[in-house]
């Protein structure tokens, strides 16, 4: 799976060091990176619609979302919203040194997350306190979740341009993306038969 590790700038800035841990720890279990940016060296040389844009493409490439909200910020519920958008899994990472491996999938105090929870997608999101000895089996954990719960197949669809334009103008007009307005396209067609 393609996995969009996000997170603020600022949680970033003061430990960077758990943002590499849970990079490595995705990449060792199999999976990939869809925005590396974690390695950077001098990740402060990117202007902030640089770090947009490569965060925009992320999500875009991503199967799922892990988001180290231990410095919560408009940055992550930026980064949740678009994953909502696309209908993706979001594992909310909190750092507690205490941390004794809580369930993914619990949320930790609700009303801290009252701001970001869309009710209707509710099942997308798994929140979870972490340190450093629980955070592989948390995202093992999170990861054979998704993979049960969260099946979806991608492919590749070559249009024509008056197709591609009539499915983006269907999006603009439903807020939605042309995956979903595809989807709803063929799902109407199979409740005909």
């Amino acid at each position: 799976m393609k996995i969009h590790l996000g997170g603020s700038s600022k949680g970033y800035r003061e430990c960077p060091e758990l943002y590499k841990l849970i990079n490595d720890i995705i990449k060792s279990l199999g999976h990939s990176i869809s925005n590396e940016w974690v390695h950077d060296t001098n990740p402060d040389n990117d202007t902030v619609t640089d770090k947009f844009k490569g965060t925009l493409k992320g999500i875009s490439k991503a199967d799922a979302l892990v988001l180290e909200k231990t410095n919560s910020s408009l940055e992550v519920g930026q980064q949740y919203h678009m994953g909502l958008e696309r209908n993706l899994p979001v594992l909310f990472l909190c750092y507690n040194e205490n941390a004794r491996g809580e369930a993914v999938g619990t949320v930790r105090d609700q009303n801290e997350m009252n701001y970001l929870v869309d009710p209707a997608k509710i099942g997308l999101m798994y929140i979870a306190d972490y340190n450093k000895s629980n955070i592989r089996a948390l995202l093992s954990n999170y990861f054979d979740i998704i993979k049960e719960k969260h099946k979806s197949a991608r492919f590749n669809l070559v249009l024509e341009k008056y197709l591609d334009n009539y499915l983006k103008d269907l999006a603009n007009k439903n807020n939605t993306s042309k995956s979903d307005e595809i989807r709803r396209l063929i799902l109407k067609d199979m409740e005909k038969r």
